[in-house]
């Protein structure tokens, strides 16, 4: 019986990996399709306004002048 239960969830667990390992490759494909159409399109679009982000309120530091 307990085989045959890890059994059972070693093939499920197979499926599941199967599965992931598919749609990491799916993106993956996605991302060098896009690469190889525009390069430059992708450039910008991947890393436009990483450095241009404003701080939000989580950003800042707490100091007792702002429990005031």
């Amino acid at each position: 019986m307990l085989k045959t239960a890890i059994r059972v969830l070693s093939a499920l667990l197979a499926l599941v990996q199967g599965w992931q390992r598919r749609r990491e490759l799916e993106e993956q494909q996605r991302v060098a399709d896009e690469m190889a159409d525009d390069p430059a399109e992708w450039y910008n679009d991947h890393f436009f306004g990483l450095r241009d982000d404003k701080p939000n309120d989580a950003d800042k530091a707490d100091t007792d002048s702002d429990k005031r």
